[in-house]
């Protein structure tokens, strides 16, 4: 089949992210003045964030065909436009983006090794929207 004009070309390699790559951001991008958006129950693979090793567009999505990817230092990614769920948690800026949402969760299983490695939590670390009651469970008295 030919090559169609007005599509965009797209071409992306993505791997799953593993717990600590995406600890490893998500201390980073607190520690330079972010804060979790979200306290999740589940485990951090469930979430099925993604990491590339090159430049590439991706195309934007919803539900279970969005995006989140961890862009590594030294790589671009752009997203094509449209609705999009997706986030890119980018590794030279700390920042978290997306078209629609930017959300940074703290998954149980990373709030556990976090910890575990001398981490410790505090209320101004967490958005504001966090339940409290999850937020009381992760902060040291």
């Amino acid at each position: 089949m030919p090559y169609q004009t007005g599509i965009p070309r797209i071409i992306y390699r993505l791997r799953l992210a593993t717990l600590e790559e995406y600890g490893y951001f998500l201390t980073e991008y607190v520690n330079a003045g972010g804060c979790f958006t979200h306290f999740y129950e589940y485990p951090f693979e469930r979430a099925g964030i993604q990491i590339t090793d090159t430049s590439a567009t991706i195309p934007s999505g919803c539900g279970v065909n969005a995006i989140n990817l961890i862009v590594p230092r030294g790589v671009k990614v752009t997203r094509t436009e449209g609705h999009d769920h997706g986030n890119s948690y980018n590794m030279e800026s700390l920042t978290v983006t997306g078209t629609t949402c930017s959300w940074a969760p703290l998954y149980e299983d990373l709030a556990q090794v976090i910890s575990e490695r001398g981490w410790e939590f505090t209320k101004e670390e967490f958005d504001p929207n966090v339940d409290q009651e999850q937020i009381d469970r992760l902060v040291r008295k």
